[in-house]
């Protein structure tokens, strides 16, 4: 995946709460909850019926896959 943020190599900032920019991997709402793709990117977290997903924070703004997005960061888990 091509990151806009940061070259192989280069040093970078870890965010641990508030709001950061972040690369959309699919389709995602303005308030969706938000998980991590296999490539690093932030996805809607839809986990099935009766299933754990660990979340990764909320979106803040609408967009589409290869969208810089926006999102508060927070860790927690919901259940389908």
């Amino acid at each position: 995946m091509d990151n806009p943020f940061a070259a192989s190599g280069d040093r970078i900032d870890v965010v641990r709460s508030g709001m950061t920019p972040v690369i959309y991997g699919g389709t995602v709402a303005a308030g969706d909850l938000l998980t991590s793709d296999a490539s690093g990117r932030a996805v809607t977290a839809a986990p099935g019926a009766g299933v754990n997903a660990y979340v990764i924070g909320q979106a803040e703004i609408a967009g589409v896959v290869g969208d810089i997005g926006s999102m508060t960061v927070f860790a927690g888990r919901i259940q389908g």
